[in-house]
């Protein structure tokens, strides 16, 4: 079993252009995924993010 990559909230608002506070509130509203807590790191898995873009891809799309 492969370990999940992890992305940093700096790493996240690079990928997204999206600000820390957009990305916390779009965790609240459900439309993100959930950060992890790795000791003190806050970080969010990888392929968690990719499928989140994918879904949103889709209703563009729909």
């Amino acid at each position: 079993m492969m370990h999940p990559f992890y992305i940093s909230i700096k790493d996240l608002q690079h990928l997204t252009g999206l600000g820390r506070t957009t990305i916390y509130r779009r965790v609240k509203d459900g439309t993100f995924p959930k950060p992890v807590k790795i000791g003190t790191r806050t970080c969010w898995v990888r392929d968690e993010i990719f499928t989140a873009f994918e879904a949103l891809k889709s209703r563009r799309s729909a």
